[in-house]
């Protein structure tokens, strides 16, 4: 099962990286595509047998775009009133001596 395993990543290994390869040796191998400039004319191109690089998608399968954060520091002001009335009063109301029916209470 470990054999099989190995076997199976190397291969897996071997598929993934086959386009970079192919790309490489691509540009290794002094093979340079003609670019057409003659847009007034119809013509026919010759076919490049020779060049497989186009049958890959060189794109990503998969592109991530992370958000940025820049660092805020929110600067408040807030300015402290003194209230008297709540420095004073400390006096909290039970709920079996304040005024009124119980139903309301």
């Amino acid at each position: 099962m470990n054999l099989a395993k190995n076997i199976l990543f190397v291969f897996t290994a071997f598929l993934i990286f086959l386009p970079s390869g192919l790309s490489l040796s691509h540009i290794f191998s002094d093979h340079a595509h003609a670019v057409c400039t003659e847009y007034a004319e119809y013509h026919y191109h010759k076919k490049q047998l020779d060049c497989d690089l186009q049958k890959f998608k060189k794109d990503p399968a998969l592109k991530i775009d992370l958000p940025r954060y820049e660092p805020f520091a929110e600067i408040s002001f807030h300015r402290f009133v003194f209230d008297y009335y709540h420095y004073l009063n400390d006096f909290e109301a039970l709920s079996f001596s304040l005024r009124g029916p119980p139903i309301l209470a």
